[in-house]
C-alpha cells in the first residue's frame, strides 16, 4: 500500500501539470477559470505522517473535508479514507492504518469553531464521523446547499468542478470498496479531486450568496445540520415480511424465510459484509419456497460462486432445516408510543402552502429551502401569535425569521380572524 500510494504522491504533481492539457484521469474544456497552483498531495498512514498532518491542520483556518466509506460493501460501514484540503496541501488519511485512539487529535479539530469545515451534502460525511469516529464536526459550509440557495442548474460536486474550473471527474469509483488495500491509483486521485478545489469553490458561491443576500440563510443552515445525532438503525428481526413475495409464503415455509433471514444477520455480523453480497432478498424466497433438504439441492438452487458457497453451505441447510421445525411466525402489529400532539389544521396547512409557493417563486428558492413541510405543519399545529412565539418555532431560524417573520404573522391572523367570523355566522 505504502509502494503504491508513495509513487501516486510522487507522481502528483506531474499529473497536476498533465491536468492544465487534460491528460491522465481528467479532461478540461475549452475554456476553463485559471485553476489555483498545485497543491503537494500527502499520504497518510504512518505515526510520524499523522503528526505532521494534525500540526498543519491545527494551524489553517478553512478546511475541506471529505470522506470514503464502505457503505456500499460493508454491514456495519465506516470511514476507510479521509480527504482534506488546505490552501496549500491535500492529505488523504487512511484511517485504516491506525487505532481510533490515535486519531482522537482528529476530534479536536473537526470540533475547533475556529477552523471552518467545507464539506459537500455534508448529511453522509456528518453521519459516518459522528458514529464511527465519535466526531460532532462545528463551524460548518455545506457548498450543497449553496448551490441550491443559488438555485444552480447543476449541483453536484462533479458538475461543479466542470463548469467551474474545468475539471471532469470519472464516476467509476463512485462504489469502489474502499476498504480494499491498496486503493487503485486512479480512485486517490479521484479521493484526492474531491477536496482539491472545494476551498475555491466555497469563495465563489459564498461571493455569489452574498450578493443575492442568502449568505446568511445557508451558513445558518448548515450549522443547523450539526445539530442531529445520527443513532445506528437497529436490525429488525420481524424486517423478513418487507421481502417481496413473503406474503405470498405460508405456514413452515415462511418459518424458513425468518430462519434465514436471521442467519444472514448473523452471518453479516460475523463477516461485516452486506447482507446483498452474502445472500440477496430473493435467494432467501427461493429457498424458502423450495425448502432444499441436501446441500446439493440448495447448491442447484442458487448461483453463487462455489467457494462462496463451501463456506454457507452447511449453515444454509441447518437455518432451512431450523425453520421447518419452528412454528409458523405471526404477524405483529407494532404500536408507536408517541406522545399526544395537537392536531394539524389541514386549512390553515394549505394555506402556508399555497402563500410558501408564491414565495419561492418569488424568491427564485425551492418551497421546501423556502420552509420545509415540518416548519408549515408545526405552524399550523400551533399558530404563534407574535413575533417572539414565532421564534421558538424549531426550524424557524433567524434569515427566516428576518425575511418571512411579518408576513407568517400576517398570515396566521387574517385565517384566525376569517375563522372566528365563520364561527359566529354558525
Amino acid at each position: 500500500m505504502r509502494k503504491n500510494c508513495a509513487t501516486f504522491c510522487r507522481d502528483f504533481r506531474l499529473y497536476s501539470c498533465q491536468l492544465f492539457f487534460g491528460k491522465c484521469h481528467l479532461s478540461l474544456s475549452p475554456t476553463p477559470q485559471r485553476l489555483p497552483m498545485n497543491k503537494p498531495t500527502h499520504w497518510v498512514d504512518t505515526p510520524d505522517a499523522l503528526a505532521s498532518m494534525f500540526e498543519q491542520l491545527c494551524r489553517t483556518g478553512i478546511l475541506a473535508v471529505d470522506t470514503e466509506s464502505d457503505s456500499f460493501h460493508a454491514y456495519r460501514p465506516g470511514v476507510c479514507l479521509l480527504q482534506f484540503a488546505t490552501r496549500r496541501d491535500i492529505f488523504l488519511l487512511d484511517v485504516l492504518a491506525f487505532d481510533k485512539a490515535e486519531l482522537a487529535p482528529l476530534k479536536t479539530i473537526m470540533e475547533d469553531r475556529s477552523i471552518l469545515k467545507l464539506l459537500h451534502a455534508a448529511d453522509n460525511d456528518l453521519h459516518y464521523l459522528q458514529l464511527d469516529l465519535g466526531i460532532f464536526t462545528k463551524n460548518l459550509f455545506d457548498t450543497f446547499l449553496a448551490a441550491r440557495f443559488l438555485d444552480l442548474p447543476k449541483r453536484g460536486l462533479g458538475p461543479l468542478l466542470d463548469e467551474r474550473f474545468g475539471v471532469q471527474t470519472s464516476k467509476k469509483y463512485q462504489r469502489l470498496n474502499w476498504r480494499m488495500r491498496p486503493i487503485p491509483e486512479g480512485a486517490l486521485v479521484y479521493a484526492a479531486m474531491d477536496v482539491r478545489f472545494l476551498i475555491e469553490l466555497y469563495e465563489q458561491l459564498s461571493a455569489e450568496l452574498a450578493e443575492a443576500g442568502w449568505l446568511d440563510a445557508v451558513e445558518q443552515e448548515s450549522l443547523l445540520m450539526l445539530e442531529k445525532n445520527y443513532t445506528l438503525k437497529p436490525f429488525d428481526e420481524e424486517g423478513f415480511w418487507k421481502i417481496q413475495g413473503a406474503k405470498g409464503l405460508s405456514g413452515r415455509k415462511l418459518s424458513v424465510l425468518k430462519s434465514l433471514y436471521l442467519w444472514r444477520h448473523t452471518r453479516c455480523l460475523e463477516t461485516n459484509i452486506a447482507a446483498v453480497f452474502i445472500l440477496p432478498d430473493h435467494a432467501l424466497l427461493r429457498l424458502a419456497q423450495r425448502t432444499p433438504r441436501s446441500i446439493k439441492q440448495i447448491e442447484r438452487l442458487l448461483s453463487i460462486d462455489p467457494r462462496k458457497f463451501r463456506m454457507m453451505g452447511e449453515g444454509l441447510l441447518q437455518a432451512i432445516q431450523d425453520g421447518l421445525n419452528t412454528p409458523p411466525p405471526q404477524r405483529v402489529l407494532k404500536r408507536r408510543n408517541k406522545p399526544y400532539r395537537r392536531p394539524v389544521d389541514s386549512e390553515l396547512f394549505d394555506v402556508l402552502r399555497a402563500w410558501r409557493l408564491d414565495t419561492a417563486q418569488k424568491d427564485e428558492l425551492e418551497p421546501g429551502l423556502l420552509a420545509p413541510n415540518s416548519l408549515l405543519q408545526e405552524l399550523a399545529r400551533t399558530p404563534p401569535a407574535d413575533m417572539v412565539a414565532l421564534a421558538q418555532i424549531d426550524g424557524l431560524l433567524k434569515w427566516r425569521l428576518s425575511r418571512y417573520g411579518d408576513d407568517l404573522l400576517d398570515i396566521l391572523r387574517k385565517y384566525q380572524e376569517q375563522k372566528e367570523i365563520v364561527s359566529d355566522e354558525d
